[in-house]
């Protein structure tokens, strides 16, 4: 009931103009659950000209309400000037939640992460992660057993786009043995897009829309299993069996 009710006041705190988060449109809304009856909320929030200009964060206590120390209008998770968007959140299994969110403040857009403890404290600040030339956006996320983090997005090289993953630790740095600008984990000619995580027992998978040619209609459902801590696709293939119901 708690997590119904704080969902249920998750939507209001969106809806309410005012008196609520700052005034402006709140856009692109992710929950997820903070391990103990409470949830975490993200939303992006433009400013007065209409223009999208933060992503904020905050938390809700099982009743709905913001939990103590937090207020409706939340914290802004990078002092960026720039547009921010797509935010994705993951709890750290510590109280505290990892967000990412894609901006544009050195031109082509970019994938930041932060994580934050439960009441408030900044535990990694505004980390960027990827390869330089290209575009990188979509993020989502993934925390593994010991704080960290596995981050996937979408990386347009000017040409397709293929999907990358990055596994940090609890501090926010790259773990050992992993490419500082993160492995590919479907890399091909034509396009790979949309990743998101499925939790599964034991280490959750990544699955991502792949097309096997140029046509954009052919696009099919494929799912990646990965070494728990290795840079490594241990298998890959389709999510959903060929000729099966979807």
């Amino acid at each position: 009931m708690g997590v119904r009710r704080a969902i249920l006041a998750a939507a209001a705190l969106l809806l309410v103009s005012g008196g609520g988060p700052r005034a402006g449109a709140r856009l692109e809304a992710v929950l997820v659950a903070d391990g103990a009856a409470g949830t975490w909320l993200a939303w992006c929030e433009t400013g007065d000209t209409g223009a999208v200009s933060a992503v904020r964060l905050t938390r809700l206590d099982a009743t709905g309400a913001p939990a103590s120390g937090w207020s409706a209008q939340g914290i802004r998770v990078s002092a960026s000037p720039d547009a921010q968007r797509e935010p994705a959140l993951a709890s750290d299994h510590a109280g505290g939640v990892w967000i990412a969110w894609s901006d544009r403040r050195s031109g082509p857009r970019r994938v930041h992460v932060a994580r934050v403890a439960r009441d408030g404290t900044v535990l990694v600040s505004d980390r960027r992660i990827g390869a330089s030339g290209r575009e990188d956006f979509r993020p989502a996320l993934s925390t593994t057993h010991g704080g960290g983090v596995r981050v996937a997005w979408e990386s347009w090289d000017g040409r397709s786009s293929d999907v990358r993953l990055q596994l940090l630790e609890a501090d926010g740095a790259i773990a050992r043995g992993w490419p500082a600008h993160g492995l590919a984990v479907a890399d091909s000619p034509f396009e790979e897009c949309a990743p998101h995580w499925l939790e599964r027992s034991g280490e959750p998978a990544l699955a991502f829309t792949a097309y096997d040619g140029p046509d954009p209609r052919r696009g099919q459902l494929q799912a990646a299993t990965l070494a728990p801590r290795e840079p490594r696709v241990v298998w890959r293939g389709p999510a959903v069996p060929p000729g099966a119901r979807r």
